[in-house]
C-alpha cells in the first residue's frame, strides 16, 4: 500500500510495527534508537537481542512497560519474569510512542516517578489477591453497545452460572420440557439443554439486551441448535435474517430437525496463527488465512522465540 509517493506501509524488520517506511527496512523510531543506543545485548524482559538503553531494556519493552502499566519491570524488581511482546500498529510521525528511559543517568539511577509505579504495583497486587471477578456480570438493559466481541464459553462457565437467578428462566425451562415431551427426549437431554439455556440467558443479561441476538449462540459449547428453538419458543431470541444452524459440519438430522442443513456461516473472525481478521467467506471454511496456510505448508511448526506461542510455523528453526 503506497501513501502518495511519500512511502510504503509495511512492517519494520526490527520491532515489526506496521507503519509508513521510506526506502528503509527499519522504522524511524528504530533508526533513531539504534543511532542513540549502540550497545547490543539480550533484553532481559523479552529475551531478544537488541540495542539496549541505560535501563538495559530494548525500545519495544520500554514502550510496552508504559502501555501495559507493567509496574514490576518499571521498578526493576528482582525475579521479574520475561514478558511476550504485543505487535503494534504505528502512526505516521507520531511521537506519543517514543521510548523514554525509566531512569536518568544524570540522577545516578534515581527512578522517574518511582512512587507512582510503587502505588500502581500495590493496586495491581491487591487486585490479584482480591476476590475473583464475577462470571458474565449483568449489565443495565437497554444500553447500546459499540460492538460485541465473541466469548469463550466452556463447561466451567456453565457451572459458574448454574445457581444464578436469570430473567426468563422459568419460561425457558417450561419450553425445554415441552420440547422434550413433544419429541420423546430424555430427562438427561432436558438437563443438558437447560444448562446451555441458562448460560445463554446469562449472556443476554451480560449484553444488557431484551432479546439475545441469534449469532451469539455460536459461542455456546454445546446444544446451540436446541437452545435456539427453546429461546424462539419463549420469545427471548432475536432471529438472524437467515435461520442459523450450529452443530457439526455434517449437520445430521435430529429428533427436532427432520432435514440436514448447510454449515453455519461463522462470519468474520481472526486467523488462528497471525490473528489477522478474515472476512466471512474465508472464515467459513478455514481457521487460518491464505498466507498462513501457504507458510504452514512450507515451514516446520514449533514454539516462536519472540512471542512464546506454541505450534506456529517457524523459519530457521534451531534444532
Amino acid at each position: 500500500m503506497t501513501t502518495g509517493g511519500r512511502g510504503v506501509a509495511r512492517s519494520c524488520e526490527v520491532c515489526c510495527v506496521w507503519t509508513v517506511m521510506h526506502q528503509r527496512r527499519a522504522c524511524a523510531g528504530c533508526l533513531a534508537w539504534r543511532a542513540k543506543h549502540r550497545e547490543r545485548g539480550v533484553c532481559p524482559r523479552c529475551r531478544h537481542e537488541a540495542n539496549l538503553n541505560c535501563d538495559g531494556l530494548c525500545r519495544s519493552c520500554l514502550q510496552a512497560i508504559r502501555a501495559e502499566s507493567d509496574a514490576v519491570w518499571a521498578l526493576g524488581l528482582e525475579g521479574a519474569p520475561p514478558r511476550p511482546l504485543q505487535l503494534m500498529v504505528g502512526v505516521y510521525r507520531d511521537k506519543s510512542a517514543d521510548a523514554r528511559p525509566l531512569r536518568s543517568l544524570a540522577t545516578q539511577g534515581v527512578g522517574r516517578g518511582r512512587d507512582r509505579w510503587k502505588s500502581l504495583l500495590n493496586r495491581q497486587r491487591a487486585a490479584v489477591d482480591g476476590p475473583a471477578p464475577p462470571v458474565l456480570p449483568a449489565q443495565l438493559t437497554g444500553q447500546l453497545a459499540l460492538f460485541t466481541l465473541p466469548r469463550t464459553l466452556t463447561g466451567a462457565t456453565a457451572t459458574a452460572v448454574a445457581g444464578r437467578p436469570v430473567r426468563g428462566w422459568q419460561q425457558a425451562w417450561a419450553a425445554v420440557g415441552e420440547m422434550a415431551a413433544e419429541h420423546g427426549l430424555t430427562g438427561a437431554w432436558a438437563y443438558a439443554v437447560g444448562q446451555m439455556v441458562r448460560l445463554a440467558l446469562a449472556v443476554r443479561e451480560a449484553e444488557g439486551v431484551r432479546l439475545l441476538p441469534e449469532p451469539m449462540l455460536r459461542d455456546l459449547p454445546a446444544n446451540a441448535d436446541a437452545v435456539r428453538l427453546v429461546l424462539l419458543t419463549a420469545g427471548m431470541l432475536e432471529p438472524a435474517p437467515k435461520p442459523m444452524r450450529f452443530c457439526a459440519i455434517e449437520q445430521p438430522a435430529t429428533a427436532y430437525f427432520t432435514a440436514a442443513a448447510a454449515p453455519v456461516d461463522r462470519g468474520p473472525r481472526p486467523c488462528a496463527d497471525c490473528q489477522a481478521w478474515m472476512p466471512a467467506g474465508g472464515a467459513r471454511r478455514w481457521s487460518r488465512c491464505s498466507p498462513c496456510r501457504r507458510w504452514s505448508a512450507q515451514q516446520p511448526r514449533g514454539r516462536c522465540a519472540r512471542c512464546r506461542r506454541e505450534d506456529l510455523p517457524l523459519r530457521d528453526v534451531i534444532r
